[in-house]
């Protein structure tokens, strides 16, 4: 039992219970004594890939972003772009069948297909403090400080920041479009509060909601199956959730 406990807590702590069989006894073994000994499993969390040097970085504009705005302002409004496959059925996530053995279900069940070059749609919105969202803008391809400008901060943005009646900031992505010239002159001429690029904290997604919110979107329209040939019908879809 003790040489068993010992191969699940070396370091790295990561056998499976069919390694750990290999190297001690049989799996229904080293089951038992793993729930004897109350060892489970944990799924490994994913972290930025930041030095000491961007960590300290990340701190101290994060203290600033604080300071500076939260506790200043009532609410923050946030934008954001991520890629979602056309074919929701391809989107990433874990997915499982119950069978007597491996493989003993149908194809469809147990294989998952998946194209070498996926069609995508990008897509932009704004979410707040509030809990409420922009209306979302969708492209084919990338978004350049001209598309950003008109699509999603005048015609999308603008009006949502109007809808606020309290005090309110915006803390824009790191995107190079969202600090370009011309954005921050747009910023200025409508009176636009946002976090200046030295107080925005870089590669700390943990900070921004709006990354959990893509994730619950993705999930939802992964459990339609759907394939969306063209953008309208993946707005119409990305609509309904």
């Amino acid at each position: 039992m003790r040489k068993v406990v010992a191969l699940f807590e070396k370091n790295p702590p990561n056998l499976s219970i069919r390694k750990v069989a290999q190297k001690a006894c049989s799996k229904t073994f080293v089951e038992r004594v793993k729930k004897q000994a109350n060892l489970k499993t944990y799924k490994v969390q994913k972290v930025p890939d930041r030095n000491a040097v961007k960590n300290q970085e990340a701190k101290n504009r994060s203290q600033k972003l604080t300071s500076d705005f939260f506790t200043k302002f009532d609410c923050c409004v946030m934008d954001d772009e991520t890629y979602v496959l056309a074919d929701f059925a391809q989107l990433p996530g874990q997915e499982f069948y119950v069978a007597g053995s491996r493989g003993n279900v149908d194809e469809e069940f147990r294989t998952k297909k998946q194209s070498k070059f996926p069609k995508k749609f990008l897509i932009w919105q704004a979410i707040c403090a509030c809990g409420k969202r922009s209306k979302f803008f969708v492209a084919s391809g990338t978004i350049n400080t001209e598309i950003y400008i008109k699509e999603c901060l005048q015609r999308r943005l603008l009006p949502f920041l109007r809808e606020h009646n309290v005090s309110t900031f915006f803390w824009p992505d790191l995107a190079s479009c969202h600090y370009s010239k011309a954005t921050l002159k747009w910023y200025e001429t409508n009176n636009v509060v946002f976090v200046p690029r030295e107080a925005n904290p870089s590669n700390r997604p943990e900070l921004r909601p709006i990354e959990r919110y893509w994730a619950m979107v993705k999930k939802k329209l992964k459990e339609t199956k759907q394939l969306t040939r063209n953008a309208t019908e993946f707005s119409r879809k990305w609509s309904t959730v």
